[in-house]
């Protein structure tokens, strides 16, 4: 793993980068819609794998990033909470 490192932290800061964008089009917004509820628990789930990965093979390369990443998929996750369901629920209450 040492000898190409610099390979994986290159893919991931690129990775991140692009997360970020879509993070920042979903804050402006306040719009999770276009992601199932399936894509992001698989993907939370390969988050925490990547991570637990990195972390038992002393890779800050990998973990540092993907760290990053989990805590983007679980704003996504608590923005599609806020607007789809709760935003749901009190409309039913209201009727």
């Amino acid at each position: 793993m040492t000898k190409y490192k610099f390979l994986a932290t290159i893919s991931l800061m690129f990775n991140v980068f692009s997360f970020s964008h879509l993070l920042f089009n979903i804050y402006k917004t306040q719009n999770a819609s276009s992601f199932s509820v399936y894509y992001l628990v698989g993907n939370l789930i390969s988050q925490t794998l990547l991570t637990t990965y990195g972390i038992m093979n002393k890779a800050p390369e990998i973990y540092y990033p993907t760290i990053l990443l989990f805590s983007g998929l679980l704003y996504i996750s608590f923005v599609k909470i806020k607007t789809e369901y709760l935003q749901k629920q009190q409309k039913e209450k209201k009727e």
